[in-house]
């Protein structure tokens, strides 16, 4: 058990990473969504798009909270 598959514990690493990030940039994307779509018209704004919009910020908070490595990449992502 001394021995250390390095390549398959780098490939584990990249997965898990991969696996927090895409949560991120799927709230990221809801929420420009949201607000995207109320901008030119926002008389159709709706309640649920508002929680919508609350609930994604919140998320991706968490996150971050949670995996604070990330945060470099949601700066980037968030302009």
């Amino acid at each position: 058990m001394d021995h250390l598959d390095r390549d398959n514990l780098a490939d584990e690493i990249e997965t898990l990473g991969r696996l927090e990030v895409s949560p991120l940039k799927s709230a990221y994307r809801l929420v420009a969504l949201h607000l995207w779509k109320t901008r030119p018209q926002p008389a159709r704004r709706t309640a649920s798009w508002d929680v919508s919009v609350r609930r994604e910020r919140i998320n991706v908070e968490d996150s971050l909270d949670d995996n604070p490595g990330l945060k470099p990449t949601a700066a980037t992502h968030s302009k």
